[in-house]
């Protein structure tokens, strides 16, 4: 297990990126007016990466199904 600095968050960039896309999304989403419930949602359904899985399927081990196409 490896740590970062918390004085230079840029040494862990892969989860620094993945903060900024969830922040657009909820920003872009919102504005399109969306819930709250609707965000968060459709973040927890969104794979990762190509190698990782979304947050959902990684918890709860199954795949589910959103109102997103």
């Amino acid at each position: 297990h490896v740590t970062s600095s918390p004085e230079f968050p840029q040494s862990n960039g892969p989860t620094e990126r993945h903060i900024l896309t969830v922040n657009m999304t909820m920003l872009k989403m919102f504005q399109d007016g969306k819930t709250l419930r609707e965000v968060l949602a459709a973040i927890r359904l969104t794979p990762v990466s190509s190698q990782l899985p979304s947050p959902s399927l990684l918890l709860q081990g199954r795949h589910l199904h959103g109102s997103l196409p």
